[in-house]
């Protein structure tokens, strides 16, 4: 999704990144005030953790696109005091998630555009593969 990050002082022109996270989920409905979207970035490397926390449009890109926005951590990556307070904190221990931090929740508004993505984008069904345990392959759909 293009998300609006904010304007350029020089120029007064808007400033905009393309977000995509690693899960982008939504209500099942047919109203767009009542999609409630959030973002779960995962990061399973410290590196990576450490290139997102570098990167403050990145992390204003899902901000921007969600309602809720939450780092999910592999264990030994990082800890929820080096996490944003914009953002939750999902903790992965062992075989379960622990949410060591809930995410505020934000107005937002989803753009035509950004609903029109959806509606065309495959999904997930979460019911599909509730049995299944953390670090399981998904069966290809």
């Amino acid at each position: 999704a293009r998300a609006l990050v904010g304007v350029d002082p020089e120029t007064q022109k808007n400033k905009w990144r393309v977000a995509m996270p690693d899960v982008f989920s939504v209500r099942n409905t047919t109203r767009e005030s009542m999609l409630a979207p959030i973002v779960h970035e995962i990061k399973v490397h410290r590196a990576d953790l450490r290139s997102d926390l570098r990167n403050p449009s990145k992390r204003a890109a899902y901000l921007a696109i969600s309602q809720q926005a939450f780092y999910v951590l592999a264990e030994n990556v990082g800890t929820e005091d080096e996490i944003p307070r914009e953002f939750g904190v999902l903790l992965v221990e062992g075989q379960r998630l622990r949410c060591a931090r809930f995410a505020p929740k934000r107005a937002c508004e989803t753009t035509f555009f950004t609903w029109m993505a959806l509606a065309k984008a495959t999904t997930f069904r979460a019911d599909e593969n509730a049995n299944r345990t953390l670090g399981e392959t998904a069966p290809k759909v």
